[in-house]
């Protein structure tokens, strides 16, 4: 198992403030499996969970220019919503939640369209976001 610490956590709760606050349940479950999905991989992701959501150009909530991005910089602990994020953050990484994303390593949301999408198929779809485990 990946040795997480509060910093992980952290980063990836503001990750999913700023990607799926208002997405339902499951899509944030979703979002926060992608995360911990990269973070396994072992590949060009990154080795942390913190490394995986600050990564460049990965998750557009963390781009300059990106309304999200101040927000969830200066957003505070006791935030409702940031708490949710922290315990679904949580209950993912601790394996307390099984991954609803088929494994996935991608996503994005209905109103775009990736070129790394172009040739492959989602395996499930969440409100507005498609999940993807088959992207190279």
């Amino acid at each position: 198992m990946i040795e997480v610490n509060f910093e992980d956590l952290d980063t990836m709760a503001r990750t999913m403030w700023g990607e799926c606050r208002g997405c339902d349940t499951d899509g944030q479950i979703g979002v926060a499996n992608v995360i911990n999905n990269r973070v396994n991989a072992r590949r060009w992701y990154g080795n942390t969970h913190q490394e995986v959501c600050l990564k460049d150009w990965q998750f557009s909530c963390w781009n300059e220019g990106d309304p999200n991005k101040d927000k969830m910089k200066e957003l505070s602990m006791v935030d409702p919503i940031y708490i949710k994020m922290l315990g679904i953050a949580f209950l993912v990484v601790s394996g307390k939640i099984a991954d609803n994303t088929q494994n996935s390593t991608h996503y994005h949301t209905k109103a775009v369209k990736p070129k790394w999408s172009y040739d492959v198929q989602p395996v499930c779809e969440y409100g507005e976001h498609l999940f993807y485990n088959n992207v190279i």
